[in-house]
């Protein structure tokens, strides 16, 4: 609400901002003076956008750009001021922002980090939850385990280690992976590493961190 004011100085120019054939996106009840614009709510994952969607709806294009811009900008400002920070105390590795990148707000959201980093996984195992008991026979997959198959549903972002690398991938800015298929009683742990190699040696990525050697379960 602070930052439409910021932008828009008062709620008669938020709601002509937001208008659009007569239409606007801007309930009657909402107002940035008094803190109610509401959020376009999301997850991990960006809130899915149609640019030709229902202008008054959930998720209008408009209410939708300002927020993506907000976060950007909260952000740059958050990242910005901590790098600077930890610069000052005498740090002198390289320093990235974060290592959760799922869509493009979030890439120009962390930009400033002297590289950028995502945790890639085309399965990524979580032990089984059975009630209020987790269940130790084995792991469970809550995304695709055949890298050939695109996924549905729940992590459909992360069908390929290709997929999730490339969104995080800026020009002229070193790209690593945080995280990959290689720990655990992860089936595919015995090819991960030169499997990943590979795929960081065609891509032109420029690390991998190793993740982990050992967890609490």
């Amino acid at each position: 609400n602070h930052f439409l004011l910021m932008k828009y100085d008062n709620r008669e120019n938020l709601k002509k901002a937001w208008t659009w054939e007569d239409t606007c996106a801007l309930g009657e009840d909402e107002d940035p003076v008094s803190d109610t614009v509401r959020m376009v709510r999301g997850s991990f994952y960006q809130p899915i956008n149609d640019p030709m969607g229902p202008w008054d709806g959930e998720v209008s294009p408009a209410r939708y750009a300002d927020y993506m811009e907000f976060g950007v900008w909260a952000n740059r400002n958050f990242y910005r001021t901590f790098k600077d920070y930890l610069i000052s105390i005498g740090v002198k590795i390289p320093i990235a922002a974060s290592n959760l990148i799922a869509g493009a707000a979030d890439v120009y959201g962390h930009i400033d980090g002297d590289f950028m980093e995502n945790n890639t996984y085309f399965n990524h195992p979580i032990l089984p939850y059975d009630g209020k008991a987790f269940n130790v026979a084995g792991p469970a997959e809550y995304v695709s385990a055949n890298p050939l198959r695109m996924q549905e549903g729940i992590g459909s972002m992360a069908t390929t280690l290709l997929s999730l690398g490339s969104i995080s991938c800026v020009a002229d800015k070193p790209f690593m992976i945080t995280e990959w298929n290689e720990y655990g009683l992860h089936p595919f742990h015995s090819t991960a590493f030169v499997h990943t190699i590979a795929y960081a040696c065609l891509n032109g990525w420029d690390g991998l961190i190793l993740y982990n050697h050992h967890t609490s379960e």
